[in-house]
């Protein structure tokens, strides 16, 4: 019995570290340079490296020398980008030099940026890449862990009187 609740306090003591943590983490997020280019791609087109997104929503501030046309991709647009050459972004800006953008990241994972250079001209861009808001997936699982130490000690707990009675 000693051991389950031990458990319990111990599982518990983790989730609430968890969502701590969490928490503060959603407060002090500081904005990424991400990304800065400076040439004339072929065709017009610069498909950035992949890039790890967390849960949160996501502000892009963007500052070019030309226009250009930005797309944020997920995995499902980056596949239908690199097989069929399809474009379906979750976020973009058409034209922009000076562009502020906000949108929320669903689910942790992969995603791509497609630069297209509009008018083929020696363009250089600036970005900057700022998360607010709590990482969802991080919440849920820090709560979930709470709770079951929080059952885990109750458990034991009524074992415990149930034993007892007996």
């Amino acid at each position: 019995m000693k051991k389950l609740t031990r458990l319990g306090v111990i599982v518990f003591i983790v989730g609430i570290s968890l969502l701590l943590t969490t928490v503060y983490r959603s407060n002090t997020q500081e904005g990424i340079n991400r990304f800065q280019w400076l040439g004339t791609p072929s065709e017009g087109l610069v498909f950035d490296n992949r890039f790890l997104l967390p849960p949160r929503t996501c502000e892009i501030y963007l500052n070019a020398s030309s226009e250009v046309d930005v797309y944020i991709l997920d995995v499902e647009g980056i596949t239908l980008w690199e097989e069929e050459g399809t474009l379906e972004p979750i976020w973009n800006s058409s034209g922009a030099k000076q562009h502020t953008g906000r949108f929320d990241v669903n689910k942790r994972g992969e995603y791509a940026q497609l630069i297209f250079n509009i008018y083929n001209a020696t363009t250089s861009i600036q970005e900057t890449v700022r998360f607010s808001g709590i990482e969802k997936d991080l919440l849920v699982a820090s709560v979930a862990i709470t709770a079951v130490g929080l059952v885990t000690v109750a458990v034991s707990f009524l074992l415990k009187k149930f034993r007892v009675r007996n």
